[in-house]
């Protein structure tokens, strides 16, 4: 089954036919995390990086915001039976698409962000596709754990 994972939302999945996908990523970031030995995997897709800017909205929507997300999202895949030891963590996203002039640095600040909190949870990213000015989908095959990245009309293995 195909799940599309829309900016602020995420989902885990232990089915191993289920298609996980984003729309085209700006500067959003999704983080994929798959555990090829539990046969568990998710992606989060967040879009901005930290919840001290709108508390408020982050008590609404916490998969809006990196910090507040990503506890979440790895809860979610402890609870399917992912575990620390085997999960490998990935990024796709992150662009600049409307300034590239990088005055706001969304995109950067979203990655930024990701690699703190992966690393704080002893998970690093391990594959990214990440920055540029180039609007991203990415989709992840929960089975066998391979995750193709669509950019700039065409689309490859990460």
């Amino acid at each position: 089954m195909v799940h599309v994972v829309g900016v602020g939302e995420m989902k885990t999945s232990n089915h191993p036919e289920d298609l996980l996908v984003t729309p085209p990523m700006g500067a959003s970031l999704a983080l994929i995390l798959h555990d090829r030995a539990a046969g568990i995997g998710g992606i989060l897709h967040f879009l901005l990086p930290l919840s001290e800017i709108s508390p408020e909205r982050a008590s609404d929507n916490p998969c809006l915001f990196a910090d507040t997300g990503f506890p979440l999202f790895l809860r979610a895949a402890l609870a399917l039976g992912a575990s620390r030891r085997t999960s490998k963590i990935a990024m796709v996203g992150g662009a600049q698409p409307i300034d590239p002039s990088e005055f706001f640095a969304l995109g950067r600040r979203n990655q930024a962000v990701a690699r703190r909190i992966t690393n704080g949870e002893d998970l690093p990213i391990e594959k990214e596709h990440v920055g540029g000015t180039r609007a991203r989908r990415v989709r992840l095959d929960v089975g066998s754990g391979r995750t193709w990245v669509a950019c700039r009309g065409e689309e490859f293995e990460l």
